[in-house]
């Protein structure tokens, strides 16, 4: 159902690239999927043209590459906070490895008022962190929860954007239905 969903939201909107995390893992090895080992992220490339030059797979996550930026996939499991951060550190040295521009967008199960949490987490603190690190920058508003169960919203699904991305990405909101994410990048 959700891999329907996001497929016609991103046929609505005409998008390149559909990023789903913990897919269905039968729906992402059956079809045309970028997707690694654990199959706990996927992408879907809906427009052949995008432009794309590569794309790699990581312990968690995904890349899409073109010429001058990347954007990645990342899905935060639930695992102890020590691994959470094996995960995060991977993923962040990837971004500084590849020396370019970088959308990271993630369900990173990680709280802080920085993205809309009331709160802050452990996980939210070490994410802050790299984001300091690595000069990110937030494009969740932060007013619409990213996920909900019951009455109760959280805002653990993230966006960010390096210094050379921020600019181009517009349109960040978050659907009411199932809280897809959406943005578009210039």
């Amino acid at each position: 159902m959700t891999h329907d969903l996001a497929y016609t939201v991103g046929c609505e909107k005409k998008t390149d690239i559909i990023i789903i995390s913990e897919p269905n893992k039968k729906i992402v090895k059956d079809c045309n999927y970028i997707t690694g080992n654990s199959s706990n992220v996927a992408m879907f490339i809906s427009n052949k043209n995008a432009g794309i030059v590569s794309h790699a797979v990581g312990d968690g996550y995904d890349c899409v590459s073109w010429k001058e930026w990347c954007l990645y996939g990342y899905v935060s499991p639930n695992i102890p906070l020590e691994e959470f951060k094996c995960y995060i550190d991977t993923l962040m040295q990837d971004v500084i490895f590849r020396k370019r521009a970088a959308i990271i967008t993630g369900d990173c199960n990680s709280k802080a008022p920085l993205w809309g949490s009331p709160v802050t987490d452990k996980r939210g603190e070490y994410l802050i962190e790299w984001a300091e690190e690595l000069n990110l920058s937030i494009m969740n508003s932060g007013n619409t929860s990213t996920f909900e169960r019951g009455d109760t919203g959280s805002f653990i699904d993230i966006t960010w954007a390096t210094e050379g991305m921020v600019r181009r990405v517009s349109k960040w909101e978050v659907y009411t239905y199932h809280h897809h994410i959406y943005f578009e990048v210039a």
